[in-house]
């Protein structure tokens, strides 16, 4: 679940190759640009009874990521 969540991107999205030499993420126009979400994410996790999961596991990641 963890790959699934921190690889998803938009479709139309072209990826920056990371073996690039002396790529700067911070440099790519795409950054700036604030992601839209088109679906009800939290209704659809709490259909499938994900939703504590998932939150459980993002305020684990983000700890863990300091």
């Amino acid at each position: 679940m963890r790959n699934v969540i921190l690889s998803a991107f938009p479709r139309n999205m072209r990826l920056p190759d990371p073996s690039t030499p002396n790529l700067k993420i911070d440099l790519l126009a795409e950054i700036n640009q604030s992601p839209r979400i088109f679906s009800e994410v939290d209704a659809a996790l709490k259909s499938k009874q994900m939703k504590s999961d998932v939150d459980e596991f993002s305020r684990y990641w983000i700890w863990e990521c300091r």
